[in-house]
């Protein structure tokens, strides 16, 4: 929407790859003729085009010109680089009439305040429900649009992906769930991610038992449905025996004296962060850990071995990665080695209580003066970074990550953006630039969906990435707790 003296106009935008689809509205307190000038110098071949009202192509400027006159009006245009412009109008106006009918049925929130606030909901809102595919039985959340094959759904994509629609799509998560389960393995190892086939994407991550667990247990809560823990899976086990056997097997297996977890191996990237070795102790993977155990012990009931746990984890990690002189948790620990830069995953602490609350406000502080990448005269200004400093050593990183502010090595990823804005909330700070300067960075760039991660230094990410939708939650709970177990 471009506001002016005299009026307004409004454009609508759809496309992909290959073609754009413009609908323009105008509407103005007097006639005025606007000019719309679509520039191809940058292209080796100049685009079609087709409109509903008259245009030219200037063979100099390689530009098309349209123009309308009055005080009131709506025209089409639609640039095709690949196919006939007149097949992809059709097509594209069934196409538009369907999503505008979307994104105009959101339910949009109060502390939507602001055109920019209310934009940056719709798009997150409507890139969670995009992001809902059917396959006959097969349910689920995919990740976004570079995520498609094998088609997949991950558990911990989708648990943030999710909590925006508790609200008002609450049984998109009981399919989720369902579909997941569906592909944990009879021992309790979960995978990074589920296959349509049911099968396992990439097994034996440490973070996605208790990503699992933590979505059955808020499923449970805000459906008020406990009997879904009696739901059999697989003809074999139901929703609340698989819940144990999840978290049986990291109890069981990949812990220590101290009750934390322990990455096993040297280069072990099996959580969130699948480029970069994190092992050993990992603030992220605790605090994981340690709700799900939480989630687990109160949907049992009485006293149980899951709430004894969750009380030694939670002891350990502010024992041991708490670090008293810096005023935050270090990132790992793998014996004598400490990557001591801040992690933006360890906001959970925070969201999930663990920090003390006499350690929650430095801690609160110095997430705000090292991730916001305003702060540092050395860098552009692109939101909230994942990690400050980067990674100190080489074989850390690997991939795209082993270049500073890129990927998981410092780039803005907005659905920790998101929630890192909703810790934000929760703790009464403001939360303004947390929770939007990836949105207008993104839509400075060119990029219209929300993304999967950015930087100015480098190539964005996935567009249309689903748990970037995540920032849709922050608006929705501003005033509420939603972890609060």
């Amino acid at each position: 929407i471009y506001s002016l003296d005299y009026g307004k106009i409004i454009i609508d935008q759809f496309g992909y790859d290959e073609f754009i689809f413009n609908k323009i509205s105008f509407k103005f307190s007097e006639d005025k003729k606007i000019d719309f000038v679509f520039d191809y110098t940058r292209f080796k071949d100049v685009p079609e085009l087709t409109a509903n009202v008259e245009y030219k192509y200037i063979e100099e400027n390689y530009a098309y010109y349209v123009s309308q006159k009055g005080n009131k009006g709506n025209f089409s245009v639609c640039i095709s680089f690949t196919g006939n412009t007149k097949k992809m109008v059709k097509k594209t106006n069934s196409l538009f009439k369907v999503v505008k009918n979307e994104y105009e049925s959101l339910e949009v929130p109060v502390s939507c305040d602001t055109d920019l606030k209310k934009a940056l909901f719709t798009s997150s809102m409507f890139t969670a429900l995009e992001n809902y595919k059917v396959e006959g039985e097969y349910k689920a959340f995919t990740a976004g649009v570079n995520y498609l094959a094998p088609f997949r759904t991950y558990f911990r994509d989708s648990y943030w992906t999710t909590l925006c629609l508790y609200k008002n799509n609450i049984d998109l998560v009981k399919q989720q769930i369902l579909t997941l389960a569906k592909g944990i393995n009879d021992d309790g190892e979960c995978p990074s991610a589920v296959k349509s086939d049911y099968t396992g994407f990439w097994g034996g991550h440490y973070d996605s038992p208790c990503f699992f667990v933590m979505m059955v247990s808020d499923y449970v809560k805000y459906s008020n449905n406990k009997e879904f823990l009696k739901e059999v899976i697989n003809d074999k086990f139901t929703i609340e025996e698989l819940c144990k056997k999840v978290l049986d097997r990291l109890l069981n297996n990949f812990t220590d004296k101290t009750h934390l977890l322990v990455k096993k191996g040297n280069y072990n990237r099996l959580d969130w962060a699948d480029a970069v070795n994190r092992q050993g102790y990992v603030t992220y993977d605790e605090a994981l850990y340690y709700r799900s155990l939480l989630c687990l012990g109160k949907l049992l009931g009485g006293n149980n071995k899951y709430l004894t746990e969750a009380k030694e984890v939670k002891k350990s990690i502010n024992k041991l990665l708490w670090d008293d002189k810096r005023g935050y948790y270090v990132n790992y620990i793998d014996g004598s080695f400490v990557e001591t830069n801040l992690s933006i995953d360890t906001i959970l602490t925070v969201l999930f209580n663990i920090v003390p609350n006499d350690k929650k406000s430095v801690l609160v502080d110095n997430f705000e003066k090292l991730l916001y990448s305003k702060n540092h005269k050395e860098l552009k200004d692109f939101g909230v970074m994942t990690v400050y400093p980067t990674y100190k050593n080489a074989t850390s990183v690997l991939s795209i990550s082993g270049q500073a502010y890129r990927y998981h090595n410092g780039a803005n990823w907005p659905y920790w953006a998101g929630m890192f804005a909703y810790m934000l909330m929760r703790e009464g700070r403001n939360y303004e630039y947390a929770l939007t300067s990836w949105f207008t960075f993104g839509i400075n760039n060119g990029c219209f969906t929300p993304l999967e991660y950015l930087s100015p230094y480098y190539k964005q990410g996935s567009n249309l990435q689903a748990w970037s939708a995540t920032s849709a939650f922050a608006l929705q709970y501003c005033n509420e707790d939603f972890f609060l177990i």
